[in-house]
């Protein structure tokens, strides 16, 4: 079964299935870049930090919340990280160019 996010607000998140959604989002700008109606060089994907991933830095350093959902974190991120390889896998799969990068990382160089 593939992933999916509560929807909470509509311009957060969706309620279909993430690994889904982003082929189709995905198929979609790839078939529209062929079809000559978008023009890229290359193509930057943005990767957020998870709160799993900050809280676990916290924690390493013994500045964590006590009171943290350790599993849910963890659920949200494993899903999340699924979305992300399978999004660069299609777009290796299509020999789309692009590069990735983590958005605490993102500067005016990208």
């Amino acid at each position: 079964r593939h992933p999916t996010v509560k929807k909470r607000t509509t311009h957060q998140h969706h309620s279909k299935p993430l690994l889904r959604q982003g082929r189709d989002v995905t198929m979609a700008t790839l078939n529209a870049g062929v079809a000559g109606t978008l023009s890229f060089r290359r193509l930057l994907v943005v990767v957020k930090q998870t709160a799993y991933e900050e809280y676990s830095a916290l924690k390493l350093r013994g500045q964590a919340p006590k009171a943290l959902r350790w599993k849910r974190l963890e659920s949200r991120y494993k899903a999340h990280k699924s979305c992300v390889n399978e999004l660069l896998s299609i777009l290796r799969e299509h020999r789309v160019d692009f590069s990735c990068v983590n958005r605490v990382e993102l500067d005016r160089q990208h």
